[in-house]
């Protein structure tokens, strides 16, 4: 479909899946955006998964779509990718019949593509592609009444810093370390090889490996009347208003920031009167990998790291064992914590303000 408006990108396909019927062909859409946009999952929420003032304010556009998933920032050097698969073939084509295993499945040509591209690439439950360990792109599935969804993107490019300031929720600060954590965590194409392959490499090797992992014959199409009459039924149905201004909004005890799947920046701050200090903890996989005070420091008290640590309730392990960290990094007289079961030995970093 060639380079496309933002909310065209989304509206094909969901106008596609939407008119299909149980004897439709199945259909591969690709397609780039003009300009940067941002994609949400339909459970998402932009009072809390993202900065919808930023969005506003730099004319960023916030997309729900009708498929799972989170926050993707979406840019002009991304092919988009979306199979839709009409009911009636998924016993051809093998789609099993459990959502949860969806992911996988789906995901099959497109870790194929990334293979011959030349890089190593892997399905990493539940529902990422890696590269040298490192989170490639976005997967994201969904049911519609004759049909189903995936959508997934080949990254030959990325902006860290805009996709920071994005996920950096207002008055939370953390966009520094919200770029450190997506340099250490996410890749594209452009950071693996020497040289960016052209669009046009990119969409032959999705094509050659959907025609090989499912032995389909690609043939060229264009959306019927129908079709296009669905399309721009969903052009008016999938933009989403940024939410009201951050100072109408209190803001939260704690922010959590999800920059893959397994891996979170969870921010608090314990506030009082003008003294305030700051905690982020880096999550992988459940459990603490990087603790960061930052603040007042030299004014807590042992009361003042609890309430600290007590902010934190529900997201770590172990909120006993996070203050007793917390003593520690602040160099208050305590015992050097064991780690629970499980957790590890976090690494920690202070900075006094």
């Amino acid at each position: 479909m060639g380079v496309v408006r933002p909310l065209r990108s989304q509206s094909i396909y969901h106008g596609i899946a939407d008119t299909m019927t149980p004897e439709s062909d199945p259909a591969l859409i690709l397609c780039r955006s003009n300009k940067s946009f941002l994609s949400l999952g339909q459970d998402g929420d932009p009072s809390q998964d993202i900065n919808a003032d930023f969005c506003r304010d730099k004319d960023i556009p916030i997309i729900f779509r009708q498929l799972d998933g989170g926050a993707e920032l979406v840019g002009p050097q991304q092919l988009l990718f979306q199979m839709v698969a009409p009911t009636g073939s998924f016993e051809e084509l093998g789609v099993p019949a459990a959502l949860e295993d969806w992911h996988e499945y789906f995901a099959s040509p497109l870790v194929e593509a990334y293979n011959r591209l030349g890089l190593e690439a892997v399905f990493q439950p539940p529902g990422e592609i890696r590269v040298s360990g490192k989170k490639i792109g976005i997967l994201a599935c969904g049911q519609f009444p004759e049909a189903a969804v995936f959508a997934g993107n080949m990254v030959m490019e990325a902006d860290f810093a805009l996709l920071a300031k994005i996920l950096d929720p207002p008055g939370a600060g953390l966009m520094d370390r919200i770029i450190t954590s997506l340099e250490a965590h996410v890749t594209t194409l452009g950071l693996e090889q020497d040289v960016t392959p052209a669009e046009a490499v990119v969409a032959t090797a999705v094509v050659e490996a959907l025609e090989a992992s499912w032995a389909l014959a690609v043939y060229p199409s264009f959306p019927s009347p129908e079709e296009l009459e669905a399309i721009e039924e969903f052009d008016g149905l999938l933009i989403e208003e940024a939410s009201s201004p951050a100072d109408d909004r209190p803001r939260p005890t704690l922010v959590s920031v999800p920059i893959g799947a397994g891996t979170t920046l969870l921010e608090a701050r314990y506030t009082a009167g003008e003294a305030s200090t700051q905690a982020v903890i880096l999550m992988m996989d459940g459990r603490p990998e990087n603790i960061l005070l930052s603040g007042q420091l030299e004014s807590l008290s042992e009361p003042a790291l609890r309430a600290l640590a007590a902010n934190f309730n529900d997201a770590v392990p172990d909120t006993g064992w996070l203050f007793d960290r917390f003593m520690t990094i602040a160099g208050a007289d305590a015992v050097e914590p064991a780690a629970p079961p499980g957790m590890g030995d976090p690494s920690a970093s202070v900075a006094s303000s």
